[in-house]
C-alpha cells in the first residue's frame, strides 16, 4: 500500500466559486457570523466585542449537518440530538434526472446540491431546489463536493466550490457561470500524484479552527476492496491547494459518500445506509445507527461549524 504524501510547500485550503457570500451570514442555524463586525478600521479586532480576539477563537454554539440520498434532504443538530431528522424529498427542476450526487454548504449555511445536470440552491428548510448552473455537454461527474476555505492564499477565508474524482482522484476547483469546460473545472492536483492509487471514495469536509487556520479531509479508497489494507475508506488530511493527501487511518467502512463535521469529529454516511463518526487520530469509524432502507449520497455542514478544540 502507497502512503499518501502531504505537501510541504503550500498548506492551503480549498474555497468554492460559488455564489459570493456577505459578510454578515445568517445560516440556517440561527446563529450571525460577522467577520466585518469584529473588525474596526484599522483592520484591528473590535476590543468591544469580547465574543472573539486574536488570540480566542471562539465558533458558533451549534451548527447543522445536512445529509442526503438521491430523492431526499436530512439534518443532524449534534448539539440537540444525534437523531437523523427527514427535512423532505427535493422538489423542483433538480428531481428530472440523475437525483443529487451530493451537497456543499457556505459559510452562511447556504446548501449548494450537484447532479449529473448541474447545480442547484437548495432550501434548507422545505429542500426545495432552484437551478443555479447547467453544465455543458461533455461535462465530467463528480460525486464529491464541498466548499472549502484556504485554497486562495490571497483570500484563504473565502469558500471555494471544490469536487473529487473517483477516478483518479483529481481535485478540481468549479468556477462556474461559464461555456467552456476547461475554464469551468480547473484542475488543482490529485490527492496521490503521480501515482494516482488512492482515489475519492465520495466526500470533502473543510472547516475554520481558528483565525487562520484550517482543516480539510476526505475519504479515500484504492481502486477495489480486496487489496491488503484496502478493505474499507480510509480518512484523509487534504492540502487543499493541489489535493495532495496524508491517511490518517481505515475507516471500518466502505463508500463513505457524505462527510460532515461537528464538535471534534469527522460524521460519515454510507451508501449502505450507515451513519457513524469518524476520529480524526486514528481515522476509526463508529456506527451511531444503520438505516437499511437508505443510501446516503452525501452530506455536508458550515464551514464554521461547531468545533471544540
Amino acid at each position: 500500500m502507497t502512503v499518501l504524501r502531504l505537501s510541504l510547500a503550500m498548506v492551503f485550503v480549498l474555497s468554492a466559486c460559488g455564489p459570493a457570500v456577505d459578510g454578515d451570514s445568517n445560516n440556517s442555524d440561527g446563529h450571525v457570523f460577522d467577520h466585518d463586525a469584529l473588525i474596526d478600521n484599522n483592520n484591528n479586532v473590535n476590543i468591544n466585542d469580547n465574543t472573539n480576539t486574536n488570540t480566542n477563537w471562539q465558533p458558533p454554539t451549534n451548527s447543522r449537518i445536512y445529509v442526503n440520498t438521491a430523492e431526499e434532504l436530512y439534518y443532524i443538530d449534534p448539539g440537540v440530538s444525534d437523531d437523523l431528522v427527514l427535512i423532505g424529498s427535493f422538489f423542483g427542476p433538480c428531481t428530472s434526472d440523475s437525483g443529487f450526487y451530493d451537497v456543499a454548504v457556505d459559510e452562511g449555511g447556504a446548501i449548494l446540491g450537484i447532479a449529473a445536470e448541474g447545480l442547484y440552491q437548495v432550501d434548507s428548510e422545505t429542500a426545495e431546489c432552484t437551478a443555479v448552473f447547467q453544465f455543458p455537454t461533455e461535462s465530467p461527474h463528480f460525486f464529491s463536493l464541498s466548499y472549502v476555505k484556504g485554497v486562495d492564499p490571497v483570500e484563504p477565508s473565502v469558500d471555494k466550490l471544490i469536487a473529487a474524482s473517483a477516478e483518479e482522484g483529481e481535485w478540481v476547483l468549479i468556477n462556474y457561470p461559464g461555456d467552456i469546460v476547461s475554464e469551468i473545472f480547473i484542475h488543482l492536483g490529485h490527492y496521490d500524484y503521480p501515482a494516482l492509487e488512492w482515489l475519492s471514495s465520495g466526500d470533502i469536509v473543510s472547516i475554520q479552527v481558528d483565525w487562520t487556520d484550517y482543516l480539510t479531509y476526505a475519504t479515500l479508497k484504492c481502486p477495489n476492496y480486496t487489496d491488503t489494507g484496502c478493505e474499507s475508506d480510509w480518512l484523509a488530511e487534504i492540502n487543499p491547494e493541489n489535493g495532495d493527501a496524508r491517511l490518517i487511518g481505515a475507516t471500518g467502512y466502505q463508500q463513505i459518500f457524505g462527510l460532515g463535521y461537528w464538535g471534534d469529529r469527522v460524521y460519515g454516511f454510507t451508501n449502505d445506509g450507515d451513519y457513524i463518526t469518524i476520529d480524526v487520530d486514528t481515522g476509526a469509524g463508529t456506527l451511531v445507527q444503520n438505516f437499511p432502507d437508505r443510501s446516503f449520497w452525501g452530506a455536508g455542514n458550515t464551514t464554521i461549524p461547531h468545533i471544540v478544540n
